[in-house]
């Protein structure tokens, strides 16, 4: 490949040089398999330059870097300094809590074996696992993953995992089975797949009714559609307040209408008694809040 570079300032700086390199192609003139090569070889780069990025991250964290730029904390000074968005600061921070707490998954990032985005999935899920379970946990999830499972699946894995390490006394969580997953394609069409408790499937009923009554009637059929739904969400919308009333509400409204959101999302922990349905949703309930000051 070449003269290895003798230091890491030189290293970036031939990254930096290549990176241009193949910015400056044109892409239009290479074939569709070529390209694809590419967005592959270059998701694999992306991995290895995130295990070295969270690396460094971490470590000038730990040696107060911030302070000289008259920064107080790692996101104050990659706002202020780098001039990032507070959304990418954020992801800052996630780059180097999977560097101090997920040894196993940035180590994972450095083989090309997962992606990044994964990998900050993954750690947001065993940072609930016990600390002397964790790497044991994570190495599995990687198994799985280098295996071809998918993020449902992994999820499935991880909520098993939950469920045989939480400490005892720990409340069964009845949502810990209990999902929602939207995958979206390059056009912005998606697919939905769920598994809904009886409740939400009639909220959801609601909502969407609502929304797709719009499309495809004028307001007059609106009014003549109501009653015959009104008949077949009543019942279970009796527990549900004032989410599944603003959603049949949106029937009624000539004007915009507000959608309501789910609960917040997050995997909760608790039993699992099957692998295949143990999949932590954004329907399930969020953990617990610590307190404390998080940067």
């Amino acid at each position: 490949m070449g003269v290895a570079p003798a230091s890491m300032a030189e290293a970036l700086e031939m990254i930096e040089e290549l990176a241009g390199f193949v910015a400056d192609v044109e892409m239009a003139d290479l074939p569709a398999a070529v390209l694809g090569e590419g967005l592959a070889e270059m998701q694999r780069i992306d991995s290895v330059l995130a295990a070295a990025h969270a690396e460094m991250l971490l470590t000038f964290d730990a040696k107060d870097g911030h302070l000289a730029d008259g920064q107080r904390t790692l996101r104050a000074w990659a706002v202020h300094v780098q001039r990032v968005t507070r959304g990418q600061a954020a992801y800052y921070l996630a780059l180097r809590a999977l560097a101090r707490d997920h040894r196993v998954l940035r180590a994972g990032l450095r083989a090309k074996v997962i992606a990044t985005s994964l990998a900050l999935r993954l750690a947001s899920w065993t940072r609930h696992i016990p600390a002397e379970f964790r790497a044991e946990a994570e190495n599995i999830l990687i198994a799985a993953a280098q295996a071809g499972a998918d993020e449902q699946a992994l999820a499935a894995i991880y909520a098993e995992i939950r469920a045989r390490t939480a400490p005892p006394g720990n409340d069964p969580d009845p949502g810990l089975d209990r999902g929602l997953w939207l995958h979206t394609t390059m056009d912005g069409a998606g697919v939905v797949h769920g598994d809904l408790t009886p409740e939400c499937a009639a909220l959801m009923t609601a909502v969407l009714d609502a929304l797709s009554a719009r499309c495809r009637r004028g307001p007059a059929h609106q009014a003549a559609a109501l009653p015959r739904r009104a008949g077949r969400g009543d019942a279970p919308a009796a527990g549900l307040g004032p989410a599944a009333k603003a959603g049949r509400a949106a029937h009624q409204s000539p004007g915009p209408h507000r959608v309501p959101r789910p609960a917040p999302a997050g995997p909760r922990l608790g039993a699992a008694r099957h692998l295949d349905h143990r999949v932590p949703g954004p329907l399930g309930r969020p953990p617990r809040r610590r307190r404390g000051r998080a940067e």
